[in-house]
């Protein structure tokens, strides 16, 4: 009886012992493929992604402005603005331009974009309630990129870049970084004449109560004509 026993147990123990590391080799492979199984997830997610940008930046136009202040209103404006960045500058904007881009956004309901420093942009609320579309937006966006990239933000103050324009230097700034940005945007298949329709909005902008912008910042004008001209070449 006792033998049996013994013999019983060293039965059970030499299968314990064999089906252990098994088991154990088993669930390491489940493991395997489910880390296989995530990142083809993953890399069908970042296709998705890849695919998505047009979908994402042909919302423009139905986003609401005024509920910027509203955390999903934000994040959707993010997400804009990034597809919109993606496809200007691809997706290592260092890589690209040099330079990495960050973007933010303020509630003041004056029509600004300011470059706040070598790779920061602030987009204002009362810009984003004037832009129509991602063409618009894609000429902001590209147009303070170019104050970053031509080295203006090193020797500007804190005024908004569309409010700006009242000194030479501001104006020949402004201009360059249209320049810039027109020729960004065209590489990347946005429409050129966005950045003059967009520029007459912002010089129409306070006409209904007798001071439009135009009339306050000389640049607009300048900017205006200047992408009247090119838009069309």
């Amino acid at each position: 009886m006792l033998k049996r026993f013994f013999t019983n147990l060293v039965i059970l123990t030499t299968i314990f012992w064999c089906l252990g590391p098994s088991a154990v080799m088993a669930r390491s492979c489940l493991n395997c493929s489910e880390i296989a199984n995530s990142r083809t997830e993953l890399s069908r997610h970042s296709d998705w992604c890849a695919d998505s940008h047009d979908d994402i930046i042909s919302s423009v136009g139905h986003l609401d402005p005024v509920r910027l202040q509203h955390g999903r209103a934000s994040l959707q404006w993010q997400r804009v603005t990034r597809a919109i960045l993606h496809k200007l500058a691809g997706d290592d904007t260092r890589a690209f331009l040099g330079f990495p881009v960050s973007i933010s956004f303020s509630n003041s309901p004056k029509p600004f974009a300011h470059a706040t420093s070598s790779s920061e942009m602030t987009i204002s609320l009362g810009l984003l309630e004037i832009v129509e579309d991602s063409d618009e937006l894609a000429f902001v966006v590209a147009h303070e990129i170019g104050h970053m990239a031509l080295g203006h933000t090193s020797h500007r103050d804190n005024v908004p870049n569309a409010l700006q324009g009242t000194k030479r230097n501001d104006i020949k700034d402004e201009v360059d970084a249209d320049l810039f940005a027109l020729s960004l945007m065209r590489s990347a298949n946005f429409e050129a004449e966005a950045a003059s329709h967009l520029l007459s909005k912002l010089g129409n902008y306070g006409a209904e109560y007798g001071v439009p912008l135009i009339d306050l910042y000389p640049s607009l004008s300048a900017r205006i004509q200047q992408m009247q001209l090119r838009s069309s070449l």
